[in-house]
């Protein structure tokens, strides 16, 4: 009986010390100096607004061609005898190109020609008659009619055998050449494409999203060409009131005004239509603005940043416009994504 109380003897001393052990440590853990957890200041980079000259415009891929491309295509069939330029070339006006074999008609002419003649002398000889009167005038008429056709007959075959000799019907530059020497030309087949280079235009496809605006603003777009390292400005000359309910997109055509020789048919080319253009405008980067819209000034006073929530007036693709109110403004433009409205700051 006496061992089993000194054992519930020895377990009530044990839990006694036990309790008074956690009450001293709870005592001296209440003691202790509280410390009071301060968040570090986040830094800042802070800039003003900047001015600057803001284009809108839209980027479009086209192509460039020239304004005119004549075919030259021969009156009249025949072995190609004398081929005189090739592609690149440049033409006058009436200049030979190419020389079809003549025999022909050379002897249609000589042909029509004889019968010209003889008609001719016969109508000469009725005249005579006429006058002594040895023939009536109304035999002297049909004679003349039939001079006449033997004369357009005539005219006729020396017209083709001048279209045996293919001239250039314009100035320019052979852009195609698609016969040769001893080829067989025919009426349905161009023999060569002439195109004056001096005057290029550029071909765009543009999406009918842009239909009003490209209308709209036609006489004040500027145009700039770009083709790697090559730059050339451009004038809007036609816009397509049709829009193709396939591609859903209409055509814009441009002339190139300078550096015209930068560029040739054929070519892609970006052009980057300008519509409208401010200058000298306070401006800051897009980069400023958090994702919510939001961005942030420093006031000096209190050395705070403050929120504002701008609405936008107008940007190109960098830069957007900000009212002249805030010129003398110094904005958050790097750590603004770590602040809250009123928010202590240190600048870098």
């Amino acid at each position: 009986m006496s061992n089993r109380f000194n054992r519930i003897l020895r377990f009530v001393l044990l839990i006694i010390i036990t309790s008074l052990a956690a009450l001293a440590i709870l005592k001296f853990a209440s003691n202790r100096d509280k410390t009071e957890y301060i968040a570090p200041i986040p830094p800042v980079k802070i800039e003003q607004a900047e001015r600057r000259n803001i284009e809108q415009s839209i980027t479009i891929n086209g192509y460039i061609d020239a304004e005119a491309k004549i075919p030259v295509v021969p009156f009249v069939a025949g072995t190609v005898e004398e081929y005189y330029v090739k592609v690149g070339d440049k033409v006058e006006k009436d200049q030979v190109l190419a020389v079809l074999d003549k025999t022909p008609y050379q002897l249609q002419f000589e042909q029509a020609q004889a019968a010209y003649l003889a008609a001719d002398s016969t109508y000469t000889r009725m005249g005579k008659l006429v006058e002594v009167k040895a023939a009536t005038k109304q035999n002297l008429e049909e004679i003349k009619a039939q001079r006449d056709a033997y004369k357009a007959q005539m005219d006729l075959a020396k017209v083709q055998l001048d279209y045996a000799t293919v001239k250039a019907p314009v100035e320019g530059t052979i852009l195609i050449s698609s016969s040769a020497k001893g080829s067989i030309a025919s009426q349905q087949t161009p023999m060569f494409v002439i195109a004056d280079l001096n005057n290029l235009i550029v071909k765009l496809n543009v999406g009918e999203k842009y239909f009003n605006l490209i209308n709209k603003n036609k006489e004040t777009i500027n145009a700039v060409i770009h083709h790697q390292d090559s730059e050339a400005k451009a004038l809007i000359t036609s816009i397509s009131p049709y829009i193709s309910p396939q591609s859903k997109t209409f055509e814009v055509e441009l002339g190139v005004t300078e550096n015209v020789q930068l560029f040739s048919p054929g070519m892609f080319v970006t052009v980057e239509l300008i519509y409208n253009t401010q200058e000298n405008v306070l401006t800051l980067p897009y980069s400023v603005r958090n994702s919510d819209g939001t961005l942030y000034y420093y006031d000096k006073n209190s050395q705070e940043a403050k929120m504002l929530n701008l609405q936008l007036i107008i940007g190109d693709d960098t830069y957007f416009i900000l009212d002249e109110k805030y010129k003398d403004y110094w904005f958050i433009t790097d750590g603004q994504g770590f602040v809250i409205d009123g928010q202590k700051v240190a600048l870098l």
